[in-house]
This record gives C-alpha cells, structure tokens and sequence, in this order.
C-alpha cells in the first residue's frame, strides 16, 4: 500500500512572449506584468532537496500497479508556497 499526501502549491513558471520583436520598453512592460505564479494541487509522488515530484491523477489496478497521469517535476526553488493539505493522507492499494 502506498501514501500520498495532497499539497497545495504556488510556484513560479517560466513564461515566454508571443514571439513578436518588442523595443525595450514594451518588452520590460511586458515583463512586469505578466503573471507567472502557477496554483495548483497535486498528490506527492515523490519529494527530493531538488524537487517535488507530483501527480494530478491516481489510478491503482486491480493488479496491484499504480497508475499516474498528469505528472510534473517541480524544483523546489520555484515553489514559493507549499501547504499540505490537512488529513489528506491517502492510502492506494488495489480495488
């Protein structure tokens, strides 16, 4: 049987423009004001001191594998805010 916590989790993303040629002053206006800050939650998968490793999905199988969908890797100097979620370890074993 397996654990996973659900967490809550702000994290910062990397963010590209449309792709069109900008002068310096639309190009920092377009910096300052473009949101960047991810929210989100997802099931700990993993957790290491470079990264969280999290699932939107769990699916256990009737043989006993545990399927995952929605997976992403996280580093954790992204994360601005994590809360886990109170009472929200969920034990996953087969149907």
């Amino acid at each position: 049987m397996d654990n996973f916590k659900l967490v809550y989790l702000e994290w910062c993303d990397s963010i590209e423009g449309s792709g069109n040629w900008l002068n310096l002053e639309a190009a920092n206006e377009w910096c300052e004001n473009e949101d960047w800050i991810i929210k989100q939650v997802s099931f700990i998968i993993k957790e290491t001191d470079e990264y969280l490793f999290l699932a939107s999905k769990i699916n256990p199988q009737k043989d006993g594998e545990i399927m995952v969908g929605g997976v992403l890797k996280i580093p954790l100097t992204w994360i601005r805010k994590k809360v886990i979620i109170p009472d929200s370890i969920f034990s996953v074993s087969q149907s």
